[in-house]
């Protein structure tokens, strides 16, 4: 009787842990040999419109044996939720989200809300240990500063969105031009843009009787951060233009403001003109990126009012669904030659590949042995083209011998369609799950010259910008402990950002006067009395410079 008690008592002290399902080896499945649940946080956006109701995600949990309570909330509060949960103890065993700033994950990893993955990856993965060996830029940069690794990654290993600040131009707007002019090639000098430009504002360049109602550039404010401006390719012609944070750190690793140069001056008074003359549109300032994209997608090209759109790429210029030939009539121009010296031609890139912290399992949760093998399947090439970078196989995307791939091989991967923006309920985002696109799966890309897909389309208008790139040799990722630090930099970035945007916008719309002296002094003043100086500091430190 004792043996029995004492035995009782053991099991009445044992963890729940203790009688969890066995777990399998990596990269088999199912993942446990008995069902368990994980709760999971996720964000419906316009990559996913359900989780819950998700095709592939519902056939996932089918196949690994692990069923999934989903939490899921919309975009806009997404970033906050988790800190709340996080704050109240009661996060999910699983988020699913990538994470632009490393400081809440690096707070509550520290102390103790986030689980470190180092050992879980090193003993229950296939796909992050080979990748972490293969890439030993991803290892160094998602190790945080106390050595933990505390989230997984979302890499892109493609040029495609590593440059912002570009311009799409109308092609049939453009042959007109051609051959009222004799003009045989794009733009290279200032002066040449803005020939175009003023044929665009005098000709009826779509028909329709009234030569009053075209645009000839047209940007807008709200994605101003990632080259939706107008002004941030303009600008490029006249210094190297980080539209996004305004900086940039040299070769000899010298952090360079740019937002208060001569040549950053220069070119406001030079924009100023364009919009003097009816060339550059207010509602650059004005419209959103709902608005914008309703202005620049018609139905059929006598609708298009718009000769050139301002975008980092494909859609955010113009809506394939809408206009269904943007990735045929619409082409991204290169950079002009710079103002100064026409032998120097360059545009901001921000690196060669992109790389993001996505997703962590919470100290909370109790099988986190089968949750790091429920989301390392995803960072593997199958299930990556099993999310939202690719889709249904048959449907969205085909291996076909039609086209050649970009490295001029077959058979090749076509894209058939995008599914951001679509209602998606099939397959899980990519904004969600961690993935991993790399080179070599990019390249299989079809050189499809019709493609509806975004992946050629956005590769083509990145090579017209590719020979002419210049790295801004910041950090993808940085890992800071000092909350002090962190909370400043925080502020002073937005601060100061918020600012030059407001500036920069008055100085070109008239309302402060770019050429008087006066006034660009104040505006110098404006950002000293903000804290540049305390934020260039700050910035040195942040980075390690």
């Amino acid at each position: 009787m004792k043996k029995i008690l004492a035995l009782l008592l053991v099991l009445f002290v044992l963890p729940v842990s203790a009688f969890a399902a066995n777990v399998a080896e990596p990269g088999t499945f199912p993942i446990v040999d008995e069902e368990i649940t994980l709760t999971v946080m996720a964000c419906i956006n316009t990559a996913c419109d359900s989780w819950k109701n998700n095709t592939t995600m519902l056939e996932y949990e089918e196949k690994t044996g692990v069923h999934i309570e989903w939490i899921e909330v919309a975009d806009a509060d997404i970033v906050e939720t988790i800190r709340r949960s996080l704050i109240a103890g009661d996060c999910p065993d699983v988020v699913l989200w990538w994470f632009s700033d490393t400081a809440m994950v690096q707070s509550f990893g520290t102390n103790g809300d986030i689980m470190p993955l180092n050992d879980l990856i090193e003993n229950y993965t296939v796909n992050a240990k080979q990748q972490l060996i293969d890439n030993p830029h991803l290892k160094d940069i998602i190790t945080s500063g106390d050595g933990n690794i505390y989230t997984l990654w979302r890499v892109q290993e493609s040029p495609n969105e590593t440059v912002w600040n570009k311009q799409f131009l109308f092609l049939p707007w453009f042959e007109q031009y051609k051959e009222a002019t004799g003009v045989d090639h794009y733009p290279e000098t200032l002066d040449e843009y803005r020939a175009l430009l003023e044929y665009f504002r005098d000709n009826d360049m779509n028909g329709n009787g009234d030569a009053t109602d075209e645009i000839p550039l047209l940007g807008n404010a709200a994605a101003a951060i990632e080259g939706g401006s107008s002004m941030g390719y303009i600008m490029s012609a006249f210094q190297l233009w980080n539209c996004h944070d305004y900086y940039h750190i040299s070769e000899d690793g010298q952090l360079v403001f740019e937002a208060n140069t001569p040549e950053y001056r220069d070119g406001l008074s030079w924009i100023n003109k364009l919009y003097e003359d009816g060339l550059y549109s207010e509602e650059d300032f004005i419209l959103n990126l709902t608005d914008y994209r309703a202005t620049t997608s018609k139905a059929t090209p006598e609708e298009i009012i718009v000769g050139l759109a301002a975008a980092p790429f494909y859609m955010r210029a113009v809506t394939q669904s809408i206009y269904n030939r943007a990735y045929v009539d619409f082409e991204a121009i290169p950079p002009l030659k710079n103002y100064y010296d026409e032998s120097v031609r360059e545009t901001y890139q921000r690196s060669d590949a992109l790389y993001y912290p996505s997703c962590f399992i919470s100290a909370n949760c109790e099988h986190p042995e089968a949750a790091i093998e429920w989301l390392d399947y995803w960072l593997g090439q199958e299930g990556t083209m099993k999310t939202t970078w690719y889709g249904v196989e048959g449907r969205d995307w085909e291996y076909t011998d039609q086209f050649k791939s970009l490295v001029g091989e077959t058979p090749s991967i076509l894209v058939k369609a995008s599914l951001e923006g679509s209602g998606n309920t099939e397959v899980p985002a990519h904004t969600g799950v961690p993935t991993y696109v790399t080179r070599a799966l990019f390249e299989q890309t079809a050189v499809d010259p019709e493609s509806t897909g975004r992946t050629y389309p956005d590769y083509r208008a990145h090579m017209n910008y590719d020979p002419y790139c210049v790295k801004g040799n910041i950090p993808e990722i940085v890992w800071c402990a000092d909350e002090e630090l962190l909370a400043e930099y925080s502020e002073l970035n937005t601060t100061i950002g918020e600012y030059v945007r407001s500036s920069y916008a008055s100085f070109i719309l008239g309302k402060t006067d770019i050429d008087n002296d006066a006034d660009w002094q104040a505006y110098l003043d404006g950002l000293e009395n903000l804290g540049l100086s305390r934020y260039l500091e700050v910035l040195n430190t942040y980075y390690g410079l």
